[in-house]
């Protein structure tokens, strides 16, 4: 349990002091790179190496994936529906990083399946992940077509997932102040 603690602790305070060394080398959407002065102590199980701002994730979710929060640009774009989309800055705070961290490392993120496909209904719901961790991307892409995810460990924890970093976001400030999407899909 001290070892937890301090490894959250530790997460939280190399957060706090990488996040601002951050410099995006690629276009929006893409992973950035990181240059080797922003090196931090510990990578997040405890052990050296790894850079803090080298473990993040775009998550895209709803109609077409049009929700998108991107941690590695700080970022939360809305869709607005038939007024398109609305991008805006949105951090998730070092706490809600950390147990969303933790619960990819309990998942066992890495040796998912690269997609998940039930059928199609229109309009469905897409969603797309790509986490990189411990120096490792991986890439996910799932559709909820007619019957939904697979009843499957992977799937019934990519649903948790999906629900509780979608409950994060629309508890942000920040994400209250958007304007309401208008219309529906088809």
């Amino acid at each position: 349990m001290k070892r937890v603690l301090v490894v959250v602790l530790a997460f939280a305070l190399l957060l706090t002091g990488c996040a601002t060394n951050l410099r995006l080398t690629k276009g929006p959407g893409t992973v950035p790179s990181i240059s080797s002065s922003e090196k931090s102590l510990f990578d997040m199980d405890g052990s050296q190496s790894e850079t803090i701002a080298e473990n993040g994730f775009i998550f895209k979710y709803g109609i077409e994936g049009k929700n998108v929060l991107n941690t590695f640009e700080g970022t939360f774009t809305k869709d607005l529906i038939s007024k398109g989309t609305i991008t805006v800055p949105l951090k998730l705070t070092d706490q809600e990083l950390s147990t969303v961290y933790f619960q990819l490392k309990a998942m066992n993120i890495m040796d998912y399946p690269d997609t998940f496909d039930e059928g199609y209904s229109i309009p469905y719901l897409t969603y797309d992940l790509t986490v990189r961790m411990d120096g490792k991307t991986k890439k996910i892409k799932w559709d909820e077509g007619f019957g939904g995810l697979s009843k499957s460990k992977e799937a019934e924890r990519l649903k948790e997932l999906v629900n509780s970093t979608s409950k994060m976001v629309e508890n942000k400030e920040e994400y209250k102040r958007l304007p309401p999407a208008v219309g529906g899909y088809d």
